[in-house]
């Protein structure tokens, strides 16, 4: 225990980027991008024991416990923000935090019945032993909700490779690349996408996004609901086929059930 959950470059990143997500001081634009992704994934927790894995401050794992979910796991690399986590969600009982690693799963085998990965794996070397590790302590049948940066947008393009722009991220995926990585283990129940926007527009919006986080300022309800909802929510049942070189979204949400072994 103790060990990284993520290996992340580099190490002090340029002031425009926030990677660890606080409700309470992240801009508006930031927190909701985020935030919808819990809500994804929160249809999905009812009655089930949960991983979430990378969890940071700790909100998400709230939220899937709000939701329904029989026990949450947060996972996280730093101590001392699960150490913060404890005392802000000690009145939830369902709820505990662990620190470790993503790639080294600090858990037995089928331990649960459903794994949250979001925003994780673009911050992972070894992005094969992430998806291993999750299958590992999955139970057969559990649901894995991955959400990852669509490479397509918000990767640029040299020498044939995709190279992120955000300096945290080591690497991003393209769809094809997504599925590939998945393996035979895993069956996509659903693809779908957020901030589906003209495929131009999706610099403009992480520009914008990371200019807001560099000058965080409390978010309240109504900053974050009307046009933040409307840009941000994940539409549903929006296949990968109906997307071109024109309209993209900025970041895929996947839904996989962890098929039986052998």
């Amino acid at each position: 225990m103790g060990v990284p959950i993520l290996s992340v470059a580099p190490i002090k990143p340029p002031s425009d980027y926030v990677e660890r997500i606080d409700p309470d001081l992240c801009a508006p634009l930031r927190l909701a991008q985020h935030v919808e992704r819990y809500r994804f994934a929160a249809r999905y927790a009812q009655g089930r024991a949960v991983l979430d894995a990378a969890c940071g401050t700790g909100y998400g794992s709230a939220m899937l416990v709000e939701a329904g979910a029989a026990r949450v796991v947060g996972l996280d690399r730093d101590s001392g923000t699960i150490g913060q986590n404890r005392v802000r969600y000690r009145d939830k009982m369902s709820v505990q935090f662990e620190v470790g690693d993503v790639c080294a799963l600090p858990f037995a085998p089928a331990s649960f019945e459903m794994y949250v990965c979001l925003e994780t794996l673009e911050h992972v070397r070894d992005g094969s032993t992430c998806i291993e590790q999750a299958y590992r302590v999955l139970a057969p049948g559990g649901i894995l909700i991955l959400s990852t940066p669509n490479a397509d947008v918000t990767s640029t393009t040299r020498d044939g490779a995709a190279h992120p722009v955000n300096p945290y991220h080591i690497r991003e995926y393209r769809y094809s690349e997504l599925i590939e990585l998945l393996g035979p283990g895993f069956r996509i129940e659903d693809v779908d996408g957020q901030c589906v926007l003209p495929r131009s527009f999706g610099p403009w919006l992480l520009a914008l996004a990371a200019r807001s986080a560099g000058a965080p300022r409390p978010a309240t309800k109504s900053q974050s609901a009307g046009w933040l909802h409307n840009l941000t929510a994940v539409p549903r049942h929006i296949p990968p086929s109906r997307y071109d070189a024109w309209l993209q979204p900025l970041y895929w949400l996947l839904v996989a059930r962890r098929l039986p072994d052998g």
